[in-house]
């Protein structure tokens, strides 16, 4: 289709963001810098996503979008996402 076309491939979204996403960005914990921030970013999406459809607070059902390494990170992110909606 022709919207196809133009997004980039799936395994790209969480490296590419979109410019006009930016702007509204969750902001990351003065302690968390780097890939720890990227990650709590991502974990806060997912969350914000998930309360705001009224699913029960569990990260580890997004377990495929994150590495383990930085598990913690985004499951902080997650928790203050799913919490904004509640």
């Amino acid at each position: 289709s022709f919207i196809a076309a133009w997004l980039p491939p799936p395994y790209l979204w969480r490296v590419r963001r979109w410019p006009w996403a930016d702007s509204h960005e969750q902001q990351c914990p003065a302690d968390v810098k780097g890939n720890e921030c990227e990650y709590f970013k991502d974990g806060y999406r997912a969350g914000e996503e998930d309360g705001s459809v009224g699913m029960s607070m569990a990260y580890e059902r997004h377990a495929d979008g994150y590495d383990s390494r930085f598990e913690p990170y985004y499951a902080m992110g997650y928790e203050a996402g799913w919490k904004k909606n509640r």
